[in-house]
């Protein structure tokens, strides 16, 4: 394989729209995960006093993702494509979520924006790596290079990089509003902790489909893709890249 110059890489990088919207989408990806498994345990502990709790809600969110994913994802994915079946999830988590907040201190309503959080994060889920399939073909024909391990590797770093910023930010807020590290089970925390752990639930997922939704709206790929495939298809029968 041709060596890339470090000036290449910082133009298919650096000037690549359809590369940061794929990061971003990955990036999401992990954040919801993360998200929710940071900060649910802290809202089952000292919102419903019940820190089992974390167990069922977490079952009953990734179960829904799989069996989702498995039955609908499939068929909407030949129906819709990778973006509006992505679109649709994000909106449906989102609006999932906004009804939780009619009561965020209610059991069921946690078990509720839990089971369609799961339904909305199917569809991302199961194409995410697919958005990147098509940067590939959009920066070979862009580039004229077929650069496959450069885009999924830059792509992983915004995945990389997420867990410790979620993670940094919600330990950051927590320890703001007086939030009491201990190693046992028996700390006392102050109100301000614990309503500063019920925003961040509150606030956090908004704030994730949210983005979602704005980068898949960006995504205009999908109509320029067949026009793609088909100049490659041109240059190959030319021998060229």
């Amino acid at each position: 394989m041709e060596k890339l110059s470090a000036k290449f890489v910082l133009k298919v990088i650096g000037t690549n729209k359809y590369f940061w919207l794929a990061t971003g989408l990955w990036t999401i990806q992990a954040c919801v995960g993360i998200f929710i498994g940071t900060i649910l345990p802290y809202y089952c502990k000292y919102v419903f006093m019940d820190d089992t709790l974390f167990g069922t809600f977490f079952l009953v969110e990734t179960s829904t993702t799989v069996i989702a994913t498995i039955l609908f994802c499939t068929p909407l994915l030949k129906k819709y494509g990778k973006r509006k079946m992505s679109l649709f999830g994000g909106i449906l988590a989102l609006v999932g979520h906004a009804i939780y907040l009619t009561n965020p201190y209610d059991v069921n309503m946690v078990m509720f924006s839990c089971f369609v959080r799961g339904l909305g994060f199917a569809p991302l889920s199961a194409v995410v790596f697919g958005f990147f399939g098509d940067v590939v073909e959009y920066t070979q024909w862009k580039y004229h290079a077929r650069v496959e391990g450069l885009v999924f590797s830059g792509g992983s770093v915004g995945y990389k990089i997420c867990g410790g910023l979620v993670s940094a930010a919600i330990t950051g807020l927590m320890s703001a509003a007086g939030y009491i590290a201990s190693s046992t089970a028996d700390a006392v925390q102050p109100q301000a902790a614990i309503d500063m752990i019920v925003r961040i639930y509150e606030v956090g997922p908004m704030i994730i489909w949210s983005a979602l939704i704005i980068i898949l709206l960006a995504w205009k790929l999908e109509k320029i893709y067949p026009q793609i495939m088909n100049e490659l298809a041109e240059r190959e029968a030319r021998g060229e890249i």
